[in-house]
């Protein structure tokens, strides 16, 4: 009996031995790791930066008077693209326009992030971001348009008139796809989709328009970046810019649109309406986001260099 005793013993001792041993393993294989990712970040070669000969930036908002905006944001959350600098059709990521409605980009661990689907489907899913990159994906060249890109009285560049919108090459999976794989009940006519930022910025759209949407990760070649909705974005192209939701957390099929805050405040076409009236007819809301068409050199306060 002591002799087998002792021998459980030597065997928990190996035991604990070895697991300290696994664990500092890790521990220093995490540590280096962390360290190299340092030392690549500190390399000259780590990250492409641009000429110090080109002045690209965003100019912000609120350079030019943002309470003439619906969504007006006084700490200078949101910014312009600047489309008269670019070349191409291309915007970069860190030029594309921003509409924060007064919301911080949230601190998302893709880790920790769950997409759910839910309402009228027959199989309710909730997603990680690794089980949705593992779906079939698309890579499509969509334009974003915020509703108030527009000229207004303040505006004198072509930033300040035209810089809410911004094209980009979009990868995820699309909406449809998922649809699909939740199956959309009968009676089901408008799909809702919600953000994780603070607000719960949330719009609704026809279920029709679901066929042209894609549930992005990925933006111009790498992970969509935080003020554009880090880690998924809705995006739907053709639509007002509203209804690309940021963060996106939710998608929600119900029967009739929800009413938001937001929309009933800002996105309808009548002003303080009775909900009862408003649920289920399409021609109030406003959707679809029209072509322009704008100079962008010479254009606002540029001067030509010479004549010709």
């Amino acid at each position: 009996m002591d002799e087998r005793q002792a021998t459980r013993r030597r065997f928990l001792k190996q035991g604990v031995a070895l697991a300290g041993l696994a664990v500092g393993a890790r521990s220093v294989g995490a540590h280096s790791h962390g360290g190299e990712i340092e030392r690549i970040a500190t390399h000259p070669m780590a990250f492409g930066v641009r000429s110090r000969y080109v002045g690209l930036m965003r100019p912000t908002m609120t350079n030019i008077g943002h309470n003439i905006f619906l969504h007006g944001e006084p700490n200078g959350l949101d910014a312009f693209t600047p489309i008269g600098d670019l070349v191409g059709s291309i915007t970069p990521g860190d030029l594309h326009y921003v509409s924060s409605h007064g919301s911080v980009p949230p601190d998302i661990d893709p880790r920790q992030h769950r997409l759910v689907i839910s309402g009228m489907v027959e199989r309710p899913l909730v997603l990680t971001l690794d089980e949705l990159m593992r779906l079939p994906s698309v890579t499509r060249v969509h334009y974003i348009e915020c509703v108030v890109n527009r000229p207004t009285p303040v505006g004198r560049t072509l930033e300040q008139m035209h810089g809410m919108t911004a094209c980009s090459e979009w990868t995820g999976v699309p909406l449809s796809v998922l649809l699909n794989e939740v199956g959309v009940k009968a009676g089901a006519n408008w799909v809702y989709a919600e953000g994780a930022e603070t607000i719960r910025l949330g719009n609704s759209m026809p279920l029709g328009k679901a066929e042209d949407c894609i549930v992005a990760y990925g933006q111009n070649g790498e992970p969509v970046r935080p003020h554009q909705g880090y880690p998924l974005r809705l995006v739907v192209p053709g639509f007002q810019g509203k209804y690309s939701v940021k963060w996106l957390r939710r998608i929600r099929l119900v029967k009739r649109p929800l009413i938001t805050y937001w929309e009933k405040l800002h996105f309808l076409k009548v002003g303080e309406p009775d909900e009862g009236e408003l649920r289920g007819k399409l021609g109030d809301f406003y959707l679809e986001q029209g072509p322009k068409s704008v100079i962008t050199f010479p254009s606002g306060e540029q001067r030509l260099s010479g004549p010709g």
